[in-house]
């Protein structure tokens, strides 16, 4: 009986530790690329593509206040990892791009 008893107590311990919880990635996500980045009624669409998968992002700014809300990949993503991954893959014009002289 209490072998029963300490198999079931450590069970209860255990699982909530190994369990996957809803919200949380195991790992990060790699070779993120933006594929497009579309102006739509309701804000900006970012259609990404990584290794583990593909989803989207789309950028709500309405009254000043920014709202992220992913699909796919992202669909379970918190505002600030939304956030965090839609800045950092939007292309930017800080290039030089110069053409070359020939001639």
């Amino acid at each position: 009986m209490k072998r029963t008893a300490l198999g079931v107590l450590c069970l209860l311990i255990a699982l909530p530790i190994f369990a996957d919880s809803p919200g949380a990635r195991k790992m990060p996500l790699t070779m993120q690329r933006c594929v497009s980045l579309e102006h739509t009624a309701s804000g900006w669409r970012m259609q990404i593509l990584c290794r583990e998968g593909k989803g989207v992002i789309v950028l709500a700014d309405a009254a000043g206040t920014s709202h992220y809300q992913g699909t796919g990949i992202f669909a379970e993503s918190s505002q600030k990892e939304l956030d965090a991954t839609y800045q950092s893959l939007i292309p930017r014009d800080d290039s030089r791009f110069e053409l070359m002289q020939l001639g």
